[in-house]
């Protein structure tokens, strides 16, 4: 689903209303919300010479002679009205969309004038609490949040605290807008710019469209910057396989639990509540008793494992395992998710690529002339006088491998790294142990009769992390290597031989690659002897 919110600056003009409808040809939106069109009438004929699509419904709020107005249009096609509410400063839509719910779409025009903010926010609080839990609220809220939302900064003012604690109290996240910074300018010579047009929504709004992202569109006609709010851009292809730390201890039972997708869903979830329903009726059986305490228990269990899962896919350190945070887990996952997300790339021309195949080909691209090897002379170090190692060093290096040794690196590594490939992470290792030391004992023994790794635990996920907060180009993003759980053990135990063997071979002055040795060292000591 796509949403574009503009103000216009009044639909008088049937210039600008061609401008209009022009664009959001291109756009392809399925709603449109207008601010400001400074009309006290719509009809039919308006609406169609702002927007073409053939299946359309409307609702409008008028302006109050030449000042304000909305006009909120959707796809009938694709969006089935059940309830509309007309506010002073908004228009709000219950929609049923299948699969999902109903879910309310706000658009709103806020005032400028402060003595009417006040009922504004009146207003969104009352909104808020009757669109719960699916809500998106969009427009020219005609207030910034923060300093930064102004060019050259502006200073702390009542409206921009009221703005703030209504984000902070109807518990709404601020996706970040992409393309640029501000969304109105006053287009003169010494230009003022602010973000005064935004999408708001609920977590819940979060969790069910995790992709959703926020960006600034062309400015064709106005003094403001059309805004889009799009759901899911486009697809990457099939989700590789992840089985997360809450999976470990798992004991499968359909009764009591469905895991898919990365949702939590409790199938028998009325049962306590029935058990305790029959209570206040005239008691429970033993039996009964028994089966509610079983209930209890695999509820609490559940919500255990829904919490490591969320901690996990929000990679908070600080936060220790199965704390009662889910909510703001994710919060960070989702807000995670929407930094990491390639919805454009520009090309060395300034080309925008605005596509799923377009951009993989330009990332491909870009790599392949990175890391292609140089033409040119090659260089190469000879005359190297390395110590010799021990025979008795020599031969703990290519001694067989122990269940012992491979244990031990194993609880010595971080359990929720991001996987590779494989989708099992460290946890998955540790927590079975006792299941699987057979198999990898016997993975070991093959690699070390062999000296070869498989293909398959040789494979890697290449994983693109933005440099920072705005990204448009390829060389904004930093790559970083996935491999599989099975190569980190592998190259965990080898690193380990090796370090008990390496003080052997790198001489005592060396101030790195030996633990206990810090490179700083060897600048202290010439600071010292130049001292």
């Amino acid at each position: 689903m796509k949403i574009i919110s503009w103000n216009v600056r009044g639909l008088g003009s049937s210039n600008k209303r061609r401008v209009i409808k022009d664009f959001l040809r291109l756009e392809k939106p399925d709603v449109v919300m207008i601010q400001e069109t400074k009309k006290e009438k719509c009809d039919r004929r308006l609406v169609g010479s702002v927007w073409t699509v053939r299946n359309k419904d409307w609702d409008f709020l008028p302006a109050c002679g030449a000042f304000g107005g909305i006009l909120f249009i959707w796809d009938s096609k694709k969006l089935s009205k059940e309830e509309v509410v007309l506010g002073s400063f908004s228009i709000s839509v219950k929609f049923a969309l299948e699969g999902c719910g109903p879910l309310w779409i706000s658009a709103v025009y806020g005032p400028n004038s402060p003595s009417l903010r006040k009922d504004f926010w009146v207003e969104l609080y009352d909104i808020c609490g009757l669109t719960f839990p699916l809500w998106c609220v969009g427009g020219d809220f005609n207030v910034i949040r923060r300093s930064s939302e102004k060019l050259g900064g502006s200073r702390l003012t009542s409206s921009m605290r009221d703005f703030d604690s209504f984000i902070s109290e109807s518990e709404l996240l601020d996706p970040p807008l992409r393309n640029a910074s501000f969304t109105w300018s006053n287009m003169q010579e010494s230009p003022v710019c602010k973000r005064l047009d935004r999408f708001l929504y609920s977590n819940e709004w979060g969790q069910l469209f995790p992709q959703g992202t926020q960006e600034t569109l062309i400015r064709r006609t106005s003094d403001h910057w059309p805004i889009a709010l799009d759901t899911n851009p486009f697809t990457w292809g099939p989700t590789p396989f992840r089985l997360r730390t809450c999976g470990c201890n798992i004991l499968v039972s359909r009764r009591t639990l469905e895991i898919g997708g990365g949702v939590f869903k409790e199938t028998d979830g009325k049962a306590t509540t029935n058990l305790d329903a029959i209570e206040q009726d005239g008691g429970l059986t033993f039996e009964l008793l028994g089966q509610r305490a079983l209930r209890k228990g695999e509820l609490e269990d559940l919500i255990l494992r829904e919490e490591i899962h969320w901690r996990q896919k929000a990679r908070v350190k600080w936060v220790k395992e199965g704390d009662c945070n889910s909510k703001f887990f994710h919060k960070v996952a989702n807000g995670r998710r929407n930094r990491k997300y390639i919805k454009s790339l520009e090309n060395e021309t300034g080309l925008v690529l605005n596509n799923a195949m377009s951009i993989t080909e330009e990332i491909l691209l870009y790599f392949e002339k990175l890391y292609a090897n140089p033409i040119g002379e090659s260089w190469s170090i000879e005359g190297l006088d390395w110590s010799p190692i021990s025979e008795e060093s020599a031969i703990s290096l290519v001694a067989p491998f122990t269940e012992e040794e491979i244990s031990k690196a194993i609880f010595q590594m971080d359990r929720d790294k991001a996987p590779g490939p494989d989708g099992f992470t460290i946890a998955v290792f540790q927590d079975c142990w006792d299941v699987i030391k057979e198999d990898l004992v016997r993975v070991f023994a093959e690699f070390h009769r062999s000296g070869v790794i498989n293909q398959s635990t040789n494979a890697s996920f290449i994983v693109l992390l933005p440099k920072k907060s705005t990204t448009k180009k390829i060389s904004d993003f930093r790559p970083i290597s996935l491999i599989t759980s099975l190569y980190k053990i592998i190259a965990k135990v080898l690193s380990g031989r090796l370090r008990g063997v390496l003080h052997e071979t790198i001489h005592s002055t060396q101030g790195a690659f030996v633990q206990g040795r810090q490179i700083m060292d060897a600048v202290l000591i010439a600071n010292e002897i130049v001292g």
